[in-house]
């Protein structure tokens, strides 16, 4: 799953907020596809702006994409911000493991395990609160029908 294309965010590529609603997404990319388009555009870097633009949208359409892109996100916003933290405030002992140690990079997997864990388990949430009203009725049939004769 591509994490960014060059310096830019999949949001950057489709100008739209982190916080975008699928259907602002859509309208965005409809919008840039249209004026993009290679058939349409006269522009010479028209086909490799489409295809940035059908990667962007191919990751933020999907819920379960997007959760895991916006975890990994997070994580790589995260990542240089710590590693000067421990680089810059713990002197450096020449120990394996110390402060110039890996630590960083499990630390950071760890934080987008984390992430697309809690992601996963707001889908499940979710998926769970839709079927919930069905399982309710199902249950109030089974439980209030008569037991049939044999």
């Amino acid at each position: 799953m591509p994490v960014r294309i060059g310096a830019r965010s999949l949001y950057d590529v489709l100008q739209v907020s982190r916080w975008a609603a699928p259907e602002v997404i859509y309208a965005a990319y409809r919008a840039l596809a249209l004026a993009y388009h290679p058939d349409i555009s006269p522009l010479p870097g028209a086909s490799d702006r489409m295809r940035e633009l059908n990667s962007a949208y191919h990751v933020l359409r999907d819920p379960w994409r997007r959760a895991l892109y916006d975890a990994t996100l997070a994580a790589a916003v995260e990542a240089p911000r710590r590693h000067w933290r421990r680089v810059h405030a713990v002197p450096y002992s020449g120990r394996r493991g110390s402060a110039r140690g890996s630590s960083g990079v499990v630390a950071t997997l760890v934080a987008a395990l984390v992430a697309a864990l809690a992601a996963f388990l707001w889908f499940v949430a979710e998926i769970a609160a839709q079927q919930l009203p069905a399982v309710l009725e199902l249950q109030r049939v089974v439980v209030s029908s008569p037991p049939q004769p044999s």
